[in-house]
């Protein structure tokens, strides 16, 4: 069994109701690193938020066979260090350097053995009463150096103690669980390939065009059979569609439930507000609810699969058109966001069965997850030259706005301000900014598709690479 579940198993033996909880804020870094003779240091940043005493830290051991190491309170199995005022333990924690962190050191016998032991050191604490078991976001993996390898560094917090960290994407309360998401605005739907207008990207692609989206699942808890979904935009719409359950027909783009504002079939506008990211902006929240699996008609259960797909028809953009669709993705109650294929027809056994077979939508297996949960769906729309200009299928909302800005940019020419795509006016506060010994106008001018930038032809000129060269003492 792995040490994280032996320690995990102790701890729910001495606590009630004990939930765990990741990615929530805390992440670890290392301050000093582990050499023979000397004391690592480890320190823990969590949210401002976070209530309770913090001070569990853990130790392992990834590399078996390797030379124990002789520290006292721990095993080559892994222990936790427990800060006495929470539990009996031995070896306190002691207070960060700044609001909102610990720390923890780790003496290193002076054992010349111990060189190149590889181990992990990773973070729990209980928050609150004692109720919940919190892990780091992340853990470390080391190994012991050397005696005075390299000289200590003095390390600035590039988010110092304090910074306000962006919402977790998927978490849980009391009834439901929660994730939220980022989507954009595309031209057709996902699987027309004769039209080939899917992941493309439309003029004035930052502007209004990016929706934030709230899935809250009451199924996964038990309190409900039904799925809320909300999605926030910067331009009212008209009408706001929302589209479940695809009909497997990728010719007509047809789901088994339609809800829409208009006639008032299933989606509610909730609130208008002022933007808070965009002055002078609106906000326009909607919701609609699922309680039903269609086509088979029966209350909504764990596993079920869930695709959706909004509409953002624009009632009066600044700039653009206003019609536009949006992107297909999978949730699958009890798991969450996946991305997706058409298993039906990509596992059709000849040509003929295939050609007939239905375009749902499937959670992709794993082997095919390359980027994890970031993958994308199987690209159905006929654009292989798109690939790496998409978002993560899971991109949160704040980050999704950040994207939109960050390609556009992408896309400037530093000299004129233009745009690389049709369509699209300049961006004039990057206008006569290109440097006097440039190589490119433009980041697209060298990574071209926004994948790695492009060897030159046979013969060309190497201009847009550095070559690394090494050299003796002599010369």
């Amino acid at each position: 069994m792995p040490w994280i579940f032996r320690v995990v198993l102790a701890l729910l033996a001495m606590l009630p109701a004990t939930a765990l909880q990741a990615q929530t804020g805390r992440v670890l870094s290392t301050l000093e690193l582990p050499q023979v003779g000397t004391t690592a240091r480890f320190e823990v940043a969590y949210p401002a938020t976070a209530a309770g005493n913090f001070g569990w830290f853990a130790l392992s051991y990834h590399a078996p066979g390797a030379t124990p190491l002789a520290i006292p309170g721990f095993s080559v199995f892994g222990q936790v260090r427990i800060d006495p005022s929470q539990l009996i333990g031995s070896v306190p924690w002691v207070a960060g350097s700044g609001a909102g962190t610990a720390e923890m050191t780790l003496p290193i016998p002076g054992n010349s053995a111990l060189v190149g032991l590889a181990f992990d050191v990773q973070t729990l604490d209980i928050a609150g009463q004692a109720s919940e078991i919190y892990l780091s976001d992340n853990d470390l993996e080391l190994a012991i150096a050397q005696p005075g390898c390299g000289t200590p560094v003095a390390i600035t917090q590039l988010y110092p103690p304090g910074t306000q960290l962006e919402p977790d994407t998927v978490f849980d309360i009391a009834t439901a669980r929660v994730t939220r998401l980022a989507d954009r605005a595309r031209d057709r739907h996902a699987r027309e390939g004769m039209f080939q207008q899917y992941d493309h990207w439309l003029p004035f692609y930052w502007e209004q065009r990016i929706a934030e989206l709230t899935i809250i699942d009451r199924v996964v808890t038990g309190a409900a059979s039904s799925v809320t979904f909300q999605w926030m935009t910067h331009d009212q719409l008209n009408p706001a569609e929302f589209r479940v359950f695809f009909s497997g027909n990728p010719t007509v783009a047809v789901y088994h439930l339609n809800l829409s504002t208009s006639p008032g079939t299933g989606v509610t506008l909730l609130s208008t507000t002022p933007s808070t990211r965009y002055p002078g902006e609106m906000e326009y929240l909607y919701e609609a609810e699922v309680t039903t699996k269609f086509p088979e008609n029966r209350p909504l259960q764990l596993g079920d699969r869930l695709e959706v797909e909004l509409s953002q028809f624009l009632a009066a953009p600044r700039n653009g058109r206003s019609n536009y669709y949006g992107t297909a993705f999978l949730y699958v109650i009890g798991e969450g966001v996946v991305p997706w294929y058409a298993k039906l027809r990509e596992e059709a056994p000849t040509p003929q069965q295939q050609q007939a077979a239905s375009f749902d939508s499937y959670r992709l297996p794993d082997e095919a997850w390359l980027g994890g949960a970031t993958t994308l769906p199987y690209q159905y729309s006929e654009e292989p030259q798109h690939r790496y200009k998409q978002m993560a299928g899971n991109i949160s909302p704040t980050s999704g706005h950040e994207f939109v800005l960050g390609r556009r940019l992408h896309h400037t020419d530093f000299e004129t301000g233009a745009h690389s795509e049709p369509g699209n006016p300049p961006l004039t506060a990057h206008v006569g900014q290109l440097g006097p010994k440039f190589v490119a106008r433009s980041c697209v001018a060298c990574h071209i598709g926004n994948g790695r930038s492009l060897p030159p032809s046979v013969g060309d000129p190497l201009a847009r690479a550095v070559v690394r060269v090494g050299a003796d003492p002599t010369g």
